[in-house]
This record gives structure tokens, C-alpha cells and sequence, in this order.
């Protein structure tokens, strides 16, 4: 997956490249599916209360209501102490929130999706107000204004004002494998040198850092001593910036991430300057809505919570409280996946902070209508109010959720024209800690995942039709991960 730097849109809208197709209409998208929660088919009646003989009457009541009961069918092989550890593994999956958020994935409201706005450089001036959802394109923008707004971004980096935040916590479901994180391979890409994915943005982030440091040294040395224009104090030394670094992994992928740094002597960053933390864990369901189970002790099959939880995870382990002392008012999150990420952009981040966005992200083509990435839309949802009918909301959408409406949509060159995600965010530490706490839309996303299958009297149609429907895996159904 390539990126294109000259493409940014402000809270995940897209852009389309050639704007003479902008349409005003939309794409409509209502799911017909069936929940994907009611499989009370699948366990007769008198099965359901043999199953829960003898469970506390609590978590009975929740198995029920959650119609999980199917995690009790491997009773007959578990003494009684393990069984008392499958209840404690069930009671730890929050089986009520889980079945909750799953369920709104097949509430899928009736609504259409469009283009975003493309703004035109010249209207900046204008006193033109940035909303949610609008697109620049740097190509269109005069070579002064970039160089202004690279000025910008430097300025702000030296002053220590930037963070960086590494998306490290995927399990590599989606390769099939569960094997390294793509970020720590260093054989994916085929280079001479071996670097891994994360070897390369941190040798740019040391490279920022240098070049930030010549700039200081090259004022100096033409007798015009750097001065910070917010606090008005000249540099009596030349100093390299300090961009802290924070790195997200997972219970799955901590171990091995923590390992690539402390073998490669932390890429030339300073020890002190690279934090880790672990995002949280979440129980995956099959496409019926039943858990996973493992093992006979009653280990689930659980994934990471996808990047949407990087800033939860930043307030649990308190780092975001860390950020503010030092002073970092801005952070730029970036997925180790995309070989050509520009860390710490300066033209992005001059971009960001010379019109006051608190949140922006880069977008990129699609060349693939097939291909896995995010997409980015603009959602027009029906709401009854006295100020408007319709509410729009930037949107980002997984492309096994998109409609072929939507996937496929092209314009009269035959370009794709909806974009897809970079991975590449910024946002401003206040806005951060301010949706910190806002609900997250979970994705249904379709991964291989192993388990054990115990429903062997109760073979359903619908599963058979989907296993024959599906190239050979090598485990016997996908698994829906939150993301």
C-alpha cells in the first residue's frame, strides 16, 4: 500500500482526484442481512437447559439473554474445576457489552454516502471556514504556500510540540498467519539493507530530527540566532529536538515489537524517548455470533481492538497525562504497515497547524476495487430537527462493509472514486483527550481464525453453504474482529 502525500482530507473525508465529477447525490446503503446474533436454531430447548444445569443463576441469565449457551457444550470433557475456570472466562468476556456492540453492526441505518467538498487553496484566503469532511489537494497549492506551511511543521517539531504514535498492535490476521507484525519484518520487503517497516520510520524520525538541528546551526552561523517566535527566547546552543515516540502492541505482538527495539539499540532513538503500551483485547465472534472457543479450559479467541482504541489506550496507561507535561500538543499517528508513511511530515503538520485543524488524515488511490483498505465517505444519515434534515458526518468504512455501490463506484475516466485510508493521522492532544471517551462503531471484519468447533450434532446449512462457497483455509471459518 502506497501513500500520496499530496492528499489530506480533515476527519476522514475523502477526495477524488478529478474534481470535475463531484456529484451532489449519494450512494444508498440498507442492509438486508439477517442478524447474525439469532442462532437459537442451532441448540434445541431441552439442550439449552441441560447446558446451564447448574450455572450460577447470574451468569445463566446472561448466557441466555446473550444466547452464548453454546460455549457450555464442551461440558461432558471437563472436570469440575475446569469447568469453574470456562465460567470465569466467560464471565470475564462482558458477554452483555460484546453481544451489544456486535448487534449494531446488523443495525445498519438507511442512509447514503457522497463525495466530500474539495476546497480550492485560493478560498483559504477568504476567510473560508475548514469543516469535517473537506479535501486539499497539495498538488494544487502554489510552491510558496508549501514552503510556508514546511516552515510551519519544522518550527513545531523543534520546539518539541509533535508526538508520534506507532500502530504496532495487529495480530497479522488478515495474512493468515499470526506471525510477526508486517512493521517487524524484516524479509517483507526484500531490501539489500534487511530493514524492517519500523527501522524506516524511525531512521526518518532521526533524520527530521537532524535536519531540524542544521537548521538551527545554519542561522547561527549567518548571524541570525533562531528564535522561538511563541516565547521570543534565542537558542544559545544548537540542541537536536527530542520526538518522543510511542509505540502500540498488543498482548499478542508486545513481546516481539519490545525485542526489534532492544536488538536494534532502538534504531538510534534515545531509550528514553520510546514508550510502549498494550491495547485492549477483544473476544471475537463467528458470523453467527457465537464465541470462539480455544481450548477446554475455556480460552477464547480474542484480537486486538483495532486502532480505533489508540487513544483509549493512551488514557489507560496514562500516557496522554505524560504528553501534556511535556509539553507535546500534537500527535501524529501512523500505521507500520505502509512502507512509504512519511513520519512526520513537515508540510502535513504545517498543513494542521496553520488552519487550526484538530483532526486531519491523508487519504490515497485506490487502483483496486478488490483491495482491503479503509474508505472514506461522507455520511448523509436522516435526523428530524428543527436545523436540518439530514446530518453529515465524515466516515470511515470498511470495504467489506461498502456496498459494490460504493466499492466499485468510478467516475468517467474509470478511476475509482471513492479513496482509501494512508494510516497516517494528526490530531491535536485536546481533541484527543476530549472523544476519548465516545463510543466506538465497531467494523465486522472476516479473518481466519483457529478454534474448536463442539456443535457436531447440529451441522447448519447456512455454515455448510458458506464453508463451500469459500476457498480452502486453513481453519474452518473466518471469525468477525473488532477494529
Amino acid at each position: 500500500m502506497g501513500q500520496s502525500a499530496s492528499i489530506w482530507c480533515r476527519d476522514g473525508g475523502p477526495l477524488v482526484n478529478d474534481m470535475a465529477v463531484h456529484v451532489s447525490g449519494g450512494y444508498s446503503c440498507q442492509s438486508d442481512k439477517p442478524g447474525f446474533l439469532d442462532h437459537s436454531h442451532l441448540e434445541p430447548e431441552c439442550d439449552v437447559e441441560h447446558l446451564l444445569a447448574d450455572v450460577p443463576r447470574e451468569l445463566a441469565d446472561v448466557l441466555r439473554e446473550t444466547r452464548q449457551w453454546g460455549a457450555l457444550r464442551c461440558r461432558p470433557w471437563l472436570s469440575t474445576a475446569a469447568l469453574r475456570g470456562l465460567l470465569r472466562s466467560l464471565q470475564r468476556c462482558d458477554l452483555l457489552e460484546t453481544t451489544e456492540r456486535y448487534r449494531d453492526l446488523e443495525d445498519f441505518e438507511t442512509c447514503t454516502f457522497a463525495l466530500p467538498h474539495a476546497v480550492r487553496w485560493e478560498d483559504l484566503d477568504c476567510d473560508h471556514v475548514v469543516s469535517a469532511g473537506q479535501v486539499f489537494n497539495l498538488e494544487e497549492a502554489e510552491s510558496g504556500k508549501i514552503q510556508q506551511l514546511r516552515r510551519t511543521g519544522m518550527q513545531a517539531l523543534r520546539q518539541g510540540k509533535i508526538g508520534v504514535v506507532f500502530l504496532v498492535g495487529g495480530a497479522n490476521l488478515r495474512f493468515g498467519d499470526g506471525g510477526k507484525p508486517s512493521g517487524c519484518r524484516q524479509k517483507s520487503l526484500k531490501l539489500n539493507s534487511g530493514k524492517s517497516i519500523i527501522q524506516l520510520c524511525c531512521e526518518r524520525i532521526r533524520r527530521i530530527a537532524f535536519l531540524c538541528c542544521r537548521h538551527d546551526a545554519a542561522s547561527a552561523q549567518r548571524g541570525r540566532p533562531h528564535v522561538d517566535e511563541e516565547s521570543g527566547d534565542q537558542d544559545r546552543k544548537t540542541a537536536r529536538p527530542s520526538i518522543p515516540v510511542y509505540v502500540m502492541t498488543s498482548r499478542l505482538t508486545h513481546r516481539c515489537v519490545l525485542e526489534h527495539f532492544e536488538a536494534n539499540n532502538y534504531f538510534g532513538l534515545h531509550s528514553r524517548d520510546v514508550f510502549f503500551f498494550e491495547q485492549p483485547m477483544s473476544p471475537v465472534l463467528d458470523e453467527f455470533g457465537r464465541l470462539l472457543p480455544q481450548s477446554l479450559g475455556g480460552e477464547f479467541a480474542h484480537a486486538p481492538g483495532g486502532p480505533g482504541q489508540v487513544l483509549k489506550a493512551l488514557a489507560t496507561s496514562l500516557l496522554l497525562e505524560q504528553m501534556r507535561d511535556r509539553g507535546i500538543d500534537s500527535l501524529h499517528i501512523v500505521g507500520t504497515d505502509n512502507v512509504l508513511a512519511r513520519v512526520c511530515d513537515p508540510v502535513f503538520i504545517g498543513f494542521c497547524r496553520d488552519l487550526e485543524i484538530e483532526c486531519a488524515c491523508k487519504i490515497i488511490d485506490r487502483p483496486d476495487a478488490r483491495e482491503e483498505i479503509e474508505l472514506f465517505t461522507v455520511r448523509q444519515g436522516t435526523v428530524s430537527t428543527n436545523y436540518a434534515d439530514v446530518e453529515e458526518a465524515a466516515f470511515g468504512m470498511g470495504s467489506q462493509e461498502a456496498p459494490d455501490k460504493v466499492r466499485e463506484a468510478r467516475n468517467q475516466t474509470g478511476d475509482l472514486v471513492f479513496c482509501g485510508s494512508a494510516n497516517s493521522f494528526l490530531l491535536t492532544l485536546p481533541f484527543a483527550e476530549e472523544v476519548v471517551g465516545r463510543p466506538l462503531r465497531m467494523h465486522k471484519v472476516l479473518r481466519v481464525i483457529p478454534y474448536l468447533d463442539f456443535h457436531v450434532s447440529a451441522r447448519d446449512p447456512q455454515a455448510e453453504e458458506l464453508a463451500e462457497a469459500r476457498p480452502a483455509l486453513p481453519s474452518p471459518l473466518g471469525a468477525m474482529v473488532p477494529l
